[in-house]
């Protein structure tokens, strides 16, 4: 019985080409090695961010101000002035950044506040990190002054001296890793996750009058006695960007991660799939297919080209390296190639 003729599969050159073409493009879109930061400063002395939109703290906290934040009682104040988003994410309004782990302090979603703070008990964390909603403190377009006490392991959190949360066994800020820890404002450091608003008056004193020092922010300048401060650059910078961030740093346990995790799954099963065909029609021509070379050869070269694109991203501002991107990706080539391999098998051969 003649066998099905399949010219994809016995040409796929030209259908594994504009695969390869449309894999670069979406890896590598917009194609800019520069961004615009949406961020201004205003007159009154204020950061307005409308996404994508950056800033930064122009230095690392040094050990002192980390034991400061670690282990004394202090007090987080800033001014915000934001309005209702109907986006889906939280929107990052102070982040502490150390290389590619990210640990939001304060945020928005929709026209609710979001303070995030670590389950602790006597200085042990014993859980994740929790989410402290205030209830529709964007509700209204108007200055509002956020303050968040930290005494012991107890957080207060005010808006306008008024308290609205009190939650116990938590700290603000976690041990903190090694390295340069220090905050960005507005968005993370490769514009997700955007915050639409105004910031200003950030500033984190000692709550006790036994312990000093005060981290102080400036706002666009630099002072020279100390203070922080925080840059507004025109352009999204490439500093602090990870290379093939580890998958733990990333992980978020939501719709959006998941998703991306698919993507970058199927993504690469045709990719795997076509491959695999030229290299069975280049054995073919020898002689015997080899499916077994076939799919480690294709799985090889998959995870190559994730691999290019990976450490093309480092020098795009508004693109990731991630690990788990070329782990999903080589894995998606390796389906596909098993796919192709599976489906010759179980095919008759094919008759002129």
């Amino acid at each position: 019985m003649p066998g099905i003729r399949r010219p994809a599969l016995e040409h796929p050159a030209p259908i594994l080409f504009c695969i390869t073409l449309i894999m670069l493009l979406a890896g590598l879109w917009p194609f800019r090695f520069s961004f615009p930061n949406k961020a201004h400063i205003t007159q009154r002395g204020m950061i307005r961010f409308s996404a994508p939109s950056f800033a930064y703290d122009d230095k690392a906290l040094n050990p002192l101000e980390q034991k400061f934040l670690s282990d004394s009682n202090y007090s987080l104040d800033l001014t915000l002035n934001g309005w209702p988003q109907q986006r889906r994410y939280v929107a990052r309004i102070i982040t502490l950044v150390n290389g590619g782990r990210e640990h939001v302090v304060v945020g928005q979603w929709k026209t609710h506040l979001i303070v995030y703070a670590t389950e602790q008990i006597q200085g042990k964390r014993i859980g994740k990190t929790k989410e402290l909603p205030v209830f529709n403190a964007f509700a209204k377009t108007k200055d509002f002054h956020l303050s968040c006490l930290q005494y012991k392991d107890t957080l207060l959190i005010y808006v306008n001296g008024e308290l609205k949360r009190k939650a116990g066994q938590v700290k603000l800020f976690d041990r903190f890793p090694s390295g340069n820890n220090r905050f960005m404002f507005g968005s993370t450091q490769h514009g997700k996750f955007g915050y639409s608003g105004e910031f200003g008056e950030f500033r984190i004193s000692r709550s006790l009058m036994n312990y000093k020092p005060d981290i102080e922010f400036t706002i666009g300048q630099r002072r020279g006695d100390g203070a922080h401060a925080i840059i507004v650059p025109k352009e999204f910078p490439l500093f602090l960007k990870p290379v093939l961030a580890y998958p733990w740093h990333d992980f978020t346990n939501d719709a959006s991660y998941w998703s991306d995790i698919a993507v970058n799954l199927v993504g690469f099963l045709p990719f795997g799939f076509f491959m695999a065909a030229a290299m069975s029609a280049r054995y073919k021509m020898r002689g015997k297919v080899n499916f077994k070379k076939v799919v480690i050869f294709t799985t090889i070269a998959g995870t190559a080209f994730s691999l290019t694109i990976e450490l093309s991203q480092v020098f795009m501002p508004l693109r990731t390296s991630q690990l788990s991107d070329l782990i999903n990706n080589g894995l998606g080539t390796m389906i596909g190639a098993i796919l192709l391999s599976v489906s010759l098998k179980s095919a008759p051969c094919s008759t002129n």
